[in-house]
């Protein structure tokens, strides 16, 4: 094991169970957790991954990219909940803007609403339900043909997951 460096106590008068060595190992593991929070807070803040990454020195923004969604994922960041509602309302922007076309047969505008939805449902965790019960139904959306035909092909959905057929 490391080296210890120095010792953690608790309290004024410390017992033989307060004492705990603090490696460089631990050390660095909180080093790494502290600027992983420091990346979320600068994503939150509306940064870009890019801009994150270089004012904390990392080599590219995928590294900023992979250390965020990790804490995201283990909750370890502490404005999770911040950062999630800030990245929906984000994509509910996108969506929004995108949606006329997309409903008026633009198929670049359909694809770009089809991947703001599927970063929704990741960022939720969506997709994680969906793949872990088996029994549950799979449903196939097409985007394809008229706009009316989008149109009743979304009301005909809408009735069947009511139960109104």
């Amino acid at each position: 094991m490391g080296e210890v460096s120095k010792l953690s106590l608790r309290g004024d008068e410390p017992s033989a169970t307060d004492l705990r060595p603090i490696t460089r190992r631990s050390q660095r593991k909180v080093q790494a957790r502290l600027r992983a929070v420091e990346c979320v807070r600068g994503v939150l803040a509306g940064h870009s991954y890019q801009k994150v990454a270089d004012d904390l020195g990392y080599a590219n923004r995928g590294t900023v990219h992979r250390i965020v969604h990790t804490a995201l994922a283990r909750h370890e960041a502490e404005n999770v909940e911040d950062f999630r509602a800030l990245e929906l309302a984000r994509l509910d922007h996108l969506q929004a803007a995108f949606f006329p076309a997309a409903t008026s047969g633009d198929v670049k505008a359909a694809e770009v609403v089809l991947k703001v939805m599927a970063a929704r449902c990741r960022l939720l965790s969506l997709d994680r339900a969906a793949r872990s019960d088996p029994n549950r139904a799979q449903n196939l959306v097409v985007v394809g043909g008229t706009k009316e035909e989008f149109e009743s092909a979304l009301l005909a959905g809408q009735m069947q997951g009511s139960g109104r057929e």
